[in-house]
């Protein structure tokens, strides 16, 4: 089993913890990776109780998220925000052995979600996607012209640590990832570049009606909007057929009808998009690692590098 759906001793003990401090009575696991994920009730609202370890956030990095969610909430954005324990605080944080973890609950987005049912109208749930993440950007640039942004960088965020989780042996990844250290200091700092959310896909949504609701911000920080468009057309990447290509163009037409995308911006989509399947890579071989993995797995890697090997995708992603 996949070490995401195997509950930890650690997190389950910080869990029962936690239910002094926002009084539910029960918890149920969700998942673990970069955060422990537990759904809990409180007071009759349903919340998802986070763990977060603090090696790898800052309590300071922590408040500013929850701080931004809090911003999005008062704008009735649509978005998840955060249930303050019984004393008022957004988080806590406990001790587990030697190791410090910072535990927030975040409120349930309303909805359907789009992995177990797919919208009748899948047209317009793009467009509307795409309206939905230029609404968040402009809210956004209010957030760092209203208070000070402690995120981390975006630099940090495992590209740090490509040499430690990718063997030297992975060409089709080490020869795209050198592409990508050469193209980014050709990017300018000021070119289309803000706080994003970082994680804006499918998975990481409700939709009811046309309304689009986010949640998971854990990933926001600054970067490049392309890298955000990028990441939300990831998930179908590998459409081809005509239906593929007007998704596609939905999402920009529904960006566009709220925020202008340029040339520049529509033209970097392309190899953001490969910079993400390459993340995407990354991760994997984190969670499975390259050693005694079922056939299954084996197959979902060999296809990455494949698709690392060519740029096709991404031109047809664009239409072009």
């Amino acid at each position: 089993m996949d070490r995401e759906f195997v509950e930890p001793e650690f997190a389950t003990n910080l869990a029962r913890a936690a239910s002094r401090y926002w009084k539910f009575s029960s918890f149920e696991f969700v998942r673990w990776f970069e955060n422990a994920v537990f759904r809990v009730t409180i007071e009759g609202q349903t919340g998802y109780l986070r763990i977060t370890p603090s090696v790898r956030r800052s309590a300071v990095q922590i408040a500013c998220e929850l701080n931004i969610l809090v911003f999005l909430h008062s704008k009735d954005f649509g978005a998840t925000y955060p249930i303050a324990t019984q004393q008022g605080d957004s988080f806590v944080q406990l001790q587990h052995g030697e190791n410090y973890y910072f535990v927030c609950v975040l409120a349930e987005c309303i909805g359907t979600d789009f992995m177990f049912e797919p919208p009748k109208d899948i047209f317009q749930f793009h467009f509307n996607c795409g309206a939905k993440m230029a609404e968040l950007h402009q809210l956004l640039r209010q957030v760092q012209k209203t208070f000070k942004i402690d995120r981390f960088d975006w630099t940090n965020d495992r590209w740090s640590r490509f040499n430690e989780l990718v063997p030297s042996k992975e060409h089709a990844a080490w020869k795209t990832y050198e592409e990508m250290k050469a193209w980014w200091p050709t990017l300018s700092r000021n070119l289309e570049k803000q706080l994003i959310h970082g994680d804006f896909t499918v998975k990481n949504l409700r939709y009811t009606g046309v309304n689009i609701h986010l949640f998971d911000f854990d990933g926001c920080c600054e970067h490049w909007i392309g890298y955000e468009i990028a990441c939300f057309l990831h998930y179908f990447r590998q459409k081809r057929s005509d239906s593929g290509k007007q998704i596609v163009q939905k999402f920009l037409e529904g960006y566009s009808s709220i925020s202008a995308i340029s040339d520049s911006l529509l033209e970097s989509i392309p190899q953001f998009g490969k910079m993400k399947l390459l993340r995407s890579y990354i991760v994997l071989i984190e969670e499975w690692g390259l050693s005694n993995l079922p056939p299954e797995k084996e197959l979902v890697l060999e296809s990455r590098r494949r698709e690392l090997e060519t740029a096709e995708g991404w031109r047809y992603a664009i239409g072009a």
